[in-house]
């Protein structure tokens, strides 16, 4: 670190679940960032309660802040007038975690789905093909037309569904779920660590067994028994502002140590990203990509250079 530069703030969030064998992975991240800048002051956003627990008894600052509550409700919202036309929708990438098989039952089940660098397992492509033999695609891995829908195409089809499954037993925040939520969706989910349940109410999320006959069975009485799409929004709205406050109170923090008089919630309409992240820099790849930029930066600091220009996006 330069003298008389300030001192780097880094917020940490882990995209799978943590429990005591991630707790390395916080360590690791720790390390290296202190042998790049000694003086760096990292917090971890802790999605659930108990994962906060976990790192305060690791020695590392967290704060209680689900990622999902960072999902952009100016883009995930309820289309009036749209027709919902599928009984639920899994918006899942395809990989074994995610359980697919138990919306084997459902009727009138449609589909979202992500390659995860680029490749799927056979076997489990095998497993999905013939259990969701009738489901509808809103846009299919398995076919040579594949695509990736922008946010927006993913809050149109989410329109023209009444119900969202979240069926993975063990994984982070699932962004997923609370984009259901956003546009109006009922949930049925599995029970599950990892954060997800957050913004869930019991009169518009029903939790069930991981059993296909008891996903499709709760997915018939959400239909029937859940709150409008508004009402859906609105409350998930309300439960998300908590988190954004911490996160908004740790800025502010931040800025009053360094002597400025400012509101990062005043920022906020400009500096947000969807989840925190930019989904045009997701995957493996682009983590390697923002990493180099990373070390770019570091170098240009230490040895008072010019900064590198923005990576794209």
């Amino acid at each position: 670190q330069v003298k008389g530069t300030p001192p780097l703030y880094v917020l940490f969030n882990f995209s799978q679940y943590v429990g005591d064998d991630r707790i390395e992975e916080l360590v690791s991240a720790a390390e290296k960032l202190a042998r790049y800048h000694g003086d760096a002051r990292m917090t971890v956003l802790a999605p659930p309660l108990e994962e906060l627990e976990r790192v305060h008894k690791s020695g590392y600052e967290a704060i209680h802040c689900n990622q999902n509550a960072f999902a952009d409700e100016r883009v995930f919202h309820p289309i009036p007038g749209r027709e919902r036309r599928f009984n639920a929708v899994y918006d899942a990438k395809l990989m074994t975690f995610k359980r697919h098989e138990l919306a084997a039952q459902v009727d009138g089940l449609a589909l979202i789905s992500y390659l995860h660098g680029g490749r799927i397992d056979p076997a489990y492509r095998q497993l999905v093909g013939t259990a969701l033999d009738g489901a509808y695609w809103f846009n299919n891995p398995l076919a040579g037309d594949y695509r990736k829908l922008d946010l927006a195409e993913v809050n149109d089809a989410l329109n023209q569904c009444k119900v969202g499954l979240c069926l993975s037993a063990r994984e982070g925040t699932m962004m997923a779920s609370i984009q259901y939520l956003l546009a109006g969706l009922a949930v049925v989910t599995t029970p599950s660590v990892g954060g997800r349940n957050e913004f869930f109410q019991t009169d518009y999320v029903a939790t069930v067994p991981p059993d296909p006959a008891e996903v499709a069975q709760a997915v018939r009485r959400m239909i029937d028994e859940a709150p409008s799409p508004d009402l859906i929004r609105r409350r998930t709205v309300e439960l998300m502002e908590p988190h954004k406050a911490r996160l908004f109170d740790l800025m502010g923090g931040i800025f009053t140590a360094h002597g400025e008089d400012r509101r990062f919630r005043d920022d906020w309409p400009q500096v947000r990203r969807h989840a925190l992240f930019d989904p045009l820099l997701a995957g493996r790849g682009a983590r390697d990509l923002i990493a180099a930029h990373n070390q770019r930066i570091v170098e240009a600091v230490r040895h008072r250079r010019p900064l590198p220009a923005p990576l794209d996006g």
